[in-house]
Parts: structure tokens; sequence; C-alpha cells
């Protein structure tokens, strides 16, 4: 019987040394995919939102040619500008939320890596 009771006492540090281990490499694995999927849609975010400036300040430079040739009134000069506030308001809203489902999936991963391998 103490045979027994050791045995199962080994066997019970060893699953207890298994399930630490694998919960280590499990955080490690989670941090190296989420830090490396923020680095790829932000450096990506970061281009496209300085493409973005870029687009808006030509558009507002055209505007100001058009506005010196056919003399537009100044409400329209007003729309076609907010069109262009409204993209760029558009992308910062875009780049917030896709921020905080990153830190949504990241604090609860185990549930969505738990639901796509039962599906």
């Amino acid at each position: 019987m103490s045979i027994l009771s050791r045995v199962r006492w080994y066997l019970i540090i060893i699953l207890i040394c298994i399930s630490l281990i694998v919960t280590g490499v499990e955080h490690i694995f989670i941090s190296i995919c989420m830090s490396s999927l923020q680095k790829c849609l932000f450096s990506s975010l970061t281009h496209f939102l300085i493409g973005s400036f870029i687009f808006l300040e030509l558009s507002c430079r055209s505007c100001l040619y058009i506005f010196e040739i056919n003399s537009l009134s100044v409400a329209s000069f007003a729309v076609i500008f907010s069109h262009s506030e409204g993209c760029l308001f558009t992308v910062l809203m875009v780049s917030f939320v896709v921020q905080k489902l990153l830190s949504f999936i990241r604090s609860h991963l185990f549930i969505f890596a738990f639901i796509s391998i039962t599906l």
C-alpha cells in the first residue's frame, strides 16, 4: 500500500509540474503572437494614417485651387473638407476598435481557443 501511495503522490507532483510548464508555455506563446499581431496591425495602421493625412492635405490643396478658379462658396468648400475629415475620423475609430478587440482577445484567449477547437 505504501508503494502505491508514493506512486500516486509522484504522479500528482508530475502532473502539477506539467500543468505549470504548459501554462508558462501558453503565456509565452500568447504574448509572442499578440505582440507580433499588434506590431503588424499598428505598423500598417501608421502607414495608412500617414497616407490618409497626405490625401487630406492634397484634397484640401485641390479644393483651394478649385476655389480660386471657380469661386466656390464657403459652404461647398466646407462640404468637401468635411468628407475628408469624416474619412479620417472613421479610420481613427476603427483603430480604437481594433485595439479594444486585441486587448479583449488577449484577456479571453483560452475561451476563444476552446471555441475554435470545438467548432
